[in-house]
């Protein structure tokens, strides 16, 4: 059974309707395989966009108490990340330790005995950056007034920069 095309034509009338974007000279020329989109359209965007995970990207002269690390975030060199992770537990009253610090990973651990606080980051191959891939920050003591991390360096740095 032959029921025309879409629109309701009759068997046997060739309707060749004009479309300046056709490239084809049949009859048919509506059974395209392709969608006729301009370039660049919303649609494209928006499946490029959620294609891809947009991290934060570490911004390095935050200021004291504003501070924040979370999982994803990116930073441009390992010392960077270290200096951020030490000005974090600073601001926060906390007192922490590097562990397994090499070339691919750096994981920092709290100094108190069976707290789970902890921020692990290793090295990204397709952005050369470091990254936070674990960060659980959740302490099971009180902040603490004294901090050994805070010394004179650490204060002098801050006086200069401001």
């Amino acid at each position: 059974m032959d029921i025309g095309f879409v629109g309701g034509g009759i068997k046997g009338d060739n309707h060749d309707a004009f479309d300046p974007g056709s490239e084809s000279d049949g009859g048919n020329s509506w059974h395209s395989l392709e969608m006729k989109t301009p370039p660049n359209s919303e649609d494209e965007l928006v499946g490029e966009e959620s294609s891809e995970e947009v991290f934060p990207v570490f911004r390095h002269g935050a200021r004291f108490g504003e501070l924040h690390l979370e999982v994803g975030m990116k930073f441009n060199t390992k010392w960077e990340f270290k200096e951020a992770v030490r000005e974090f537990t600073i601001q926060e009253g906390r007192r922490m330790r590097f562990r397994k610090n090499d070339g691919k990973r750096v994981r920092a651990v709290c100094k108190v005995k069976d707290c789970k606080w902890v921020v692990y980051a290793s090295r990204d191959h397709e952005d050369s950056c470091w990254q936070v891939k674990t960060f659980f920050n959740d302490h099971t003591y009180p902040r603490e007034d004294k901090n050994r991390a805070a010394n004179r360096n650490w204060v002098a740095g801050k006086l200069v920069k401001n």
